[in-house]
């Protein structure tokens, strides 16, 4: 919450959706899965429906993330199966890497004050 202060580049903070680490916590491979998904809402989650490419080994060169190449898959996976990720744009060889967007769990109907969350079944 603001409390009238000012904020300037990375002196700020940012939002999680207490929901979308529901849905990863306590799953083989949930923490990697919570870091790409915490690391793609710092860079990413300011701009709704934003694309981004997703390119390990340019991740892990920049100092980004240091998660093996299949860790990376495996918690991109989990990320689309959990409904926070989309891929939106296709692979072409030589010109374009995978894009994606990060998916809003319920638009909006977290601040509405009269609406019960549902459990989530068991998985």
């Amino acid at each position: 919450m603001l409390k009238g202060e000012i904020f300037h580049g990375r002196d700020s903070g940012f939002r999680i959706h207490r929901l979308a680490l529901d849905g990863l916590r306590g799953r083989p491979g949930g923490s990697d899965a919570t870091a790409l998904f915490v690391l793609l809402t710092d860079l990413h989650g300011h701009i709704p429906g934003k694309r981004f490419a997703l390119d390990h080994e340019a991740m892990r060169t920049a100092g980004l993330i240091d998660l093996s190449l299949r860790s990376f898959r495996s918690a991109r996976r989990m990320l689309e199966g959990a409904g926070l990720l989309q891929l939106v744009g296709k692979h072409r060889a030589g010109s374009h890497s995978q894009t994606f967007t990060l998916t809003r769990l319920r638009p909006g109907m977290a601040d509405a004050e009269n609406v019960l969350t549902l459990p989530r079944p068991a998985t």
